[in-house]
């Protein structure tokens, strides 16, 4: 029985998957230190599958698999950024990117915050939690990743 050109490709990937080692197995993501719920192939598999894995093997670039956080495995996607390096300056570049909005928000004094009420009040305090888990985030980049 012939297979299917999409189970000929699945086939192909998940051997192409066993050529990867683990560098990075924590419950932290990689890149940004959230909470890791998927894997990150450095280079992306599709790249390898695409390329070969000679390419990047008599360049010097492993494959390398890491824990991920969804947001910065969707940021990095199928990229060609192969080494785990460059991969997180570029998750670094785009979450400040996205997140530019909040970064440069103002900074609410706690009585100006206690003179508000209701739903302003609510609205401006959740924005500075995000703003928090934000700069938590890129901090944690720029001191494990040297950004």
């Amino acid at each position: 029985m012939k297979k299917s050109r999409s189970q000929a490709d699945r086939l192909r990937r998940s051997i192409i998957d066993k050529k990867y080692k683990t560098y990075y197995k924590e419950a932290r993501c990689f890149y940004c230190g959230d909470p890791a719920e998927t894997i990150d192939h450095a280079p992306a598999i599709s790249q390898v599958y695409a390329w070969g894995e000679d390419r990047y093997r008599n360049r010097g670039i492993g494959l390398w698999r890491v824990s991920c956080c969804h947001e910065c495995n969707n940021l990095l996607g199928d990229r060609s950024v192969s080494s785990l390096q460059k991969r997180a300056e570029y998750v670094y570049r785009e979450l400040m990117k996205r997140y530019e909005k909040h970064i440069n928000q103002q900074n609410w004094y706690k009585e100006d915050l206690d003179e508000m009420g209701g739903i302003l009040k609510d609205y401006i305090e959740n924005s500075e939690l995000v703003n928090k888990w934000i700069d938590r985030r890129l901090s944690y980049m720029e001191d494990i990743h040297q950004i």
